[in-house]
């Protein structure tokens, strides 16, 4: 979404998030209502993550890295 007045070239903050957050919350459980949604802030739809799995990923995926300096 551009953040730029053309004419004058000004940014423009459309979405402030703690001024807006409960609108946008409200819009989208209006929506997750009007089409039958569910939500995905619901804790049976929520997932753990776990920071040991992220960190082996991420030590397998870099460790032949070599840095070149």
């Amino acid at each position: 979404m551009p953040n730029v007045e053309l004419s004058t070239g000004k940014r423009l903050n459309l979405y402030y998030d703690r001024a807006d957050r409960h609108l946008a919350e409200s819009f989208k459980k209006a929506v997750n209502l009007e089409y039958g949604l569910t939500s995905p802030d619901e804790l049976q739809k929520r997932q753990t993550v776990s920071i040991d799995k992220i960190t082996q990923r991420h030590k397998r995926c870099c460790s032949s890295f070599k840095w070149a300096y």
